[in-house]
């Protein structure tokens, strides 16, 4: 039986998922893993932590009746994409300068921006209502 080991790229108990031949997970320590007790095979080992990618992701390992060190990651911490929209009443840094957006109120129940659509169809001004058909000449 042989062991994998390497580190996941940050000091945190980040979980390594491994499976191939057997299937299971180790908790690192300060970053650093130790997978004992596999048989020869390939195995895919995927580290997970909140807040942060790694690389490669999976790392596939062989064993061949010798132990595996070395087995590294590198850790990134998670960016959140940027987000263009903007809610209501929301500050904004434009140029320096802060900003608050303001939206009208809908006085309907449940509020939110006014749809001047929420009228309906316009009316066609060049039809009088009211007045019979046959009387238009």
């Amino acid at each position: 039986m042989s062991t994998i080991s390497g580190n996941v790229g940050a000091s945190v108990a980040a979980l390594v998922i491994y499976g191939g031949q057997s299937v299971g997970s180790v908790v690192a320590v300060a970053g650093a893993y130790s997978i004992p007790g596999l048989a020869n095979g390939t195995y895919s080992l995927f580290p997970v932590f909140n807040g942060l990618n790694f690389t490669p992701f999976p790392l596939d390992v062989v064993i061949a009746g010798a132990d595996v060190p070395g087995q590294n990651f590198t850790a990134q911490a998670v960016s959140s994409p940027t987000d263009s929209r903007v809610s209501p009443n929301s500050a904004v840094n434009i140029q320096a300068s802060l900003q608050y957006t303001v939206e009208p109120i809908d006085s309907r129940v449940g509020g939110g921006p006014v749809d001047s659509r929420a009228g309906g169809p316009p009316e066609d001004s060049r039809t009088a209502p009211n007045i019979p058909i046959n009387s238009r000449m």
